[in-house]
């Protein structure tokens, strides 16, 4: 009996090794997966559809957002992402205005727990990002790397 509780313990020991390792690789697949963004023309949006990340390595939080176009409509969605890659927060949307190399959506407290406008600002070097919460409080970020696959 001691003897099966013996492999039963290591048993779990090399499983849970195991599944860090993999944690580990996705993570080294994330970071290998980001590209610089070298020149956009805020002009053309879609040349920034896609998915942007501000992941700069294991252990830390970051953000993203992609924009796609779905049905002739940009859409925007936002993920703010904890240190272990659990989503804490997630916006989606319609991105009205996308086409003049600025966009906006207003997202309300009905579905997202409070209002708020995320704005895109289309640049050459990458996307100027604000989350504006309850119309006072502003996030700005900017997303300069940009998800390659």
């Amino acid at each position: 009996m001691k003897r099966l509780s013996i492999i039963i313990i290591i048993s779990l020991l090399l499983v849970s090794c195991q599944q860090n390792n993999e944690s580990s690789e996705q993570v080294d697949e994330m970071a290998q997966a980001l590209k610089p963004f070298e020149s956009g023309s805020p002009n053309n949006p879609s040349e920034y559809l896609g998915t942007w990340s501000t992941y700069s390595g294991e252990g830390t939080s970051y953000k993203q957002i992609q924009l796609f176009e779905e049905e002739g409509q940009y859409q925007i969605q936002y993920d703010l992402i904890d240190h272990d890659g659990r989503i804490l927060k997630s916006i989606l949307g319609p991105l009205e205005g996308l086409e003049d190399g600025m966009g906006a959506f207003d997202y309300d407290s009905d579905r997202y727990g409070n209002n708020g406008t995320l704005e895109v600002h289309l640049e050459q070097e990458g996307i100027q990002f604000n989350n504006r919460v309850d119309g006072t409080n502003v996030e700005e970020v900017f997303f300069e790397q940009k998800i390659s696959r």
